[in-house]
């Protein structure tokens, strides 16, 4: 998967030397592209005694936005889900950790406070978001047979393979250069469908860092 995430910001780089090779200074850049990461806790729904379990992403973010107030665009990501919950057995406390990876299109409408072309403009946004499973792991580490004790990693098939959900946040958008912008975002994901065969459904809140390009 880390291959995955590394293809996927070489994939936004290259679009985005791209872009910038060949900048027109006298149109104005409507469309824009580039590389996304983000960090942040998962978790599921009904599910008791659960801990921080890191979710992670790297991604391609696209915007269009030639209007004053409105831009539409999205994320195309790769994104480390699931859950981390203790289970009470044999008078012991033990950590379970399941880890679905997903491939996820997360198309998204902007509202932009401020005036078109100013350097800083805050930002809300929201849409809907779909999440198709491309690895799952758990890590056990409780009493039970050698293979799935002492913190192994084994495949799981605790997680449906399709998850869609809705996705809301608020950030900024800094202009760094002609053309280039830096975005920061907090956002917060809601899943409706069943994430797990237990019916559990997903959710996370997440921080993100990126880079858009102008073409």
């Amino acid at each position: 998967m880390k291959k995955i995430g590394l293809l996927t910001l070489c994939i936004a780089l290259s679009l985005a030397g791209m872009a910038q090779d060949q900048d027109n200074k006298k149109m104005p850049s409507y469309i824009s592209i580039g590389p996304t990461v983000g960090v942040g806790h998962s978790w599921v729904s009904s599910e008791p005694n659960m801990n921080f379990k890191p979710s992670v992403e790297a991604g391609v973010s696209v915007l269009y936005s030639r209007y004053n107030h409105w831009g539409f665009g999205g994320i195309v990501s790769v994104s480390h889900e699931g859950y981390s919950t203790d289970v009470y057995k044999l008078n012991n406390w033990y950590t379970n950790t399941f880890d679905p990876v997903y491939l996820r299109v997360t198309p998204r409408a902007y509202y932009f406070f401020g005036q078109y072309g100013n350097a800083v403009r805050p930002k809300v946004y929201a849409g809907p978001s779909l999440g198709i499973i491309v690895s799952e792991d758990k890590y056990i580490n409780e009493p039970g047979p050698i293979e799935t004790s002492n913190n192994v990693s084994i495949s799981a098939n605790v997680f449906n393979t399709v998850d869609f959900g809705a996705n809301v946040g608020a950030g900024v958008n800094i202009q760094l250069y002609k053309r280039t912008w830096l975005n920061v975002d907090a956002d917060y994901y809601h899943g409706f469908t069943n994430a797990t065969i237990r019916g559990n459904k997903n959710r996370r809140v997440r921080g993100n860092v990126g880079l858009l390009f102008g073409i």
